[in-house]
């Protein structure tokens, strides 16, 4: 569902990238980068991904190149979804199936996320301070890739084509790193609100204006 595009700022001035961010997107809040100390690689994995994942990732072009193994992704969401038209499946069971291949694909990868909320990048700059790997579970400072938007059944019975899963499984994989705490607030809010109007809602901020490019809701063609 989600395109993993961003879009960067014009280089005005600071006032000017404030009220260009502000505008495009309102549900995020701002705060100036700064550059990380010059660090030493430590032989510790885990600690040098941190530490490496304090400078922000250069924006990601648009339109986004579909891989073999996204093109497969859609011939199998395809194949899952005429299944439910056609009532030879149950579609809970089709979504708990795309849903976790959704966060199979972000397993391990939550440092390589490039739009973190303020809290996500000030755990990073904790651990890489501390010279010690972030928590992985059972933690409040664990870090999780959350999904933009969510898939549902109307989806399945709405999108018909490879075509339409292909670009709708990209925009649908787009994450955002957070971390834990703010993932139970946000799981709360989705019972109600889904999208980029959830963070807002949940009280996460995010650390740039380097983000995802608009979101535009995918508009499902109901099959005839």
């Amino acid at each position: 569902m989600l395109r993993d595009t961003r879009c960067g700022v014009a280089p005005t001035s600071d006032r000017a990238k404030t009220t260009t961010a502000s505008s495009r997107w309102p549900w995020l809040s701002t705060r100036s980068s700064r550059s990380p100390p010059s660090r030493r690689a430590s032989s510790d994995g885990g600690v040098a991904k941190a530490r490496r994942a304090r400078v922000r990732s250069p924006p990601v072009s648009t339109p986004q190149t579909v891989t073999e193994k996204q093109r497969r992704a859609a011939q199998v969401a395809h194949v899952l979804a005429r299944a439910v038209r056609q009532d030879e499946a149950a579609a809970v069971d089709v979504l708990r199936i795309l849903r976790h291949e959704l966060r199979r694909l972000n397993t391990g990868n939550k440092l390589t996320v490039p739009t973190r909320s303020v809290e996500a990048q000030a755990v990073i700059d904790k651990y890489s301070d501390l010279g010690e790997e972030i928590p992985n579970n059972n933690s409040d400072e664990a870090l999780h890739a959350d999904h933009v938007w969510p898939i549902t059944e109307q989806h399945l019975r709405g999108i018909t084509t490879v075509e339409e899963w292909t670009s709708e499984l990209q925009r649908v994989a787009t994450v955002v790193c957070v971390t834990a705490r703010e993932n139970y607030r946000l799981m709360v809010i989705e019972r109600t609100t889904q999208g980029p109007e959830k963070y807002a809602l949940a009280g996460v901020t995010f650390t740039s204006t380097d983000l995802p490019t608009a979101w535009p809701r995918a508009t499902a063609r109901r099959e005839r």
